[in-house]
C-alpha cells in the first residue's frame, strides 16, 4: 500500500515539488465520524440487496459465506453481544492499522492526484479518472487471488468499478482538508469487506459483498444521494 506514497515522494524529489504536509495533519470534525459510519451503511445495503435480489442467499449469523473466501466461519451463530464486539473490533482496526496502512494510498489517489488534475479538469472526469488509475493499480493484486478468489478477469474488471464508485465518497471527505478521514473509510471498507461477504450464504464473491454487484449497487445509490444532497447544500 505504500508503493504509491513512494512515487508520490520520487515524483515530488524529481520534478521540485513542494511537499504539503498539512494534508496528513488530524484536524478532527464531522468528516471524521462519516468516515466510520458510511462503510457501515455500504455494508448493511450491500448484505439487504444480497438477500432481495440474488436467490438462493440467506443471512449467516454464524459466517458461513466466508467459505467464499476459502475461511471458516463460526460453529455456532453469533450473539447480539458478539456481532457488536466484532463491529467495535471492525472500527478500531479500521481507524487504525488499516487506516495507517491506507495512508500510503490516500497520498498518491487523493493527495497527489488530486492536487495534479484538479486545475484541468471538471470534478466529474477527475473523480473517474483518478478511480479508473486507482483501479488498475489493483489488477496484478486481484490476478494474484485477492479479493476475488477464482475470478481473476471478472475480479479485475469489478475492482475497477468499485474504485471509481467510491472515489466520489473519498473526494466528499476531503473537504475536511486533510487524507487522514479517507484513510480511515479505506481502512474501515477493509475491515468490513470479509463480514460483508461472511454474512451472506450461497452465491459468490461477484454477486455479494462490498466488492461485489450488491455492494457496488449500494455504493451508486449512496452516490448519487450523496450527489444530490451536494447540490442541495450549495443552493
Amino acid at each position: 500500500m505504500f508503493f504509491p506514497f513512494l512515487g508520490v515522494i520520487i515524483t515530488k524529489l524529481h520534478y521540485g515539488i513542494p511537499f504539503d504536509y498539512s494534508v496528513v495533519k488530524i484536524k478532527l470534525s464531522r468528516y471524521y465520524l462519516y468516515a466510520i459510519l458510511i462503510p457501515f451503511i455500504i455494508t448493511f445495503i450491500s448484505i439487504c440487496f444480497a438477500l432481495i435480489f440474488f436467490k438462493d442467499t440467506k443471512l449467516s449469523l454464524s459466517f458461513s459465506g466466508l467459505s467464499k473466501l476459502g475461511l471458516s466461519g463460526s460453529s455456532t451463530p453469533y450473539t447480539l453481544s458478539q456481532l457488536g464486539l466484532l463491529f467495535l473490533k471492525s472500527i478500531i482496526l479500521g481507524s487504525t492499522i488499516n487506516a495507517f496502512f491506507a495512508l500510503g494510498e490516500e497520498t498518491g489517489w487523493r493527495s497527489f492526484l488530486v492536487t495534479e488534475l484538479q486545475p484541468s479538469m471538471n470534478k466529474y472526469k477527475m473523480i473517474i479518472t483518478i478511480g479508473f488509475i486507482w483501479g488498475l493499480w489493483h489488477i496484478p493484486l486481484i490476478l494474484a487471488g485477492s479479493n476475488y478468489p477464482n475470478y481473476p478477469i471478472t475480479g479485475s474488471f469489478l475492482m475497477v468499478i468499485f474504485c471509481i464508485l467510491t472515489n466520489p465518497i473519498y473526494i466528499f471527505l476531503l473537504r475536511s482538508k486533510s487524507i487522514i478521514p479517507g484513510a480511515i473509510f479505506h481502512g474501515m471498507i477493509n475491515a468490513l469487506s470479509s463480514i460483508s461477504i461472511g454474512m451472506i450464504e450461497g452465491q459468490n464473491v461477484l454477486t455479494v459483498g462490498n466488492l461485489g454487484i450488491a455492494g457496488l449497487t449500494g455504493i451508486l445509490l449512496f452516490d448519487i444521494v450523496l450527489y444530490f444532497a451536494s447540490r442541495e447544500k450549495k443552493k
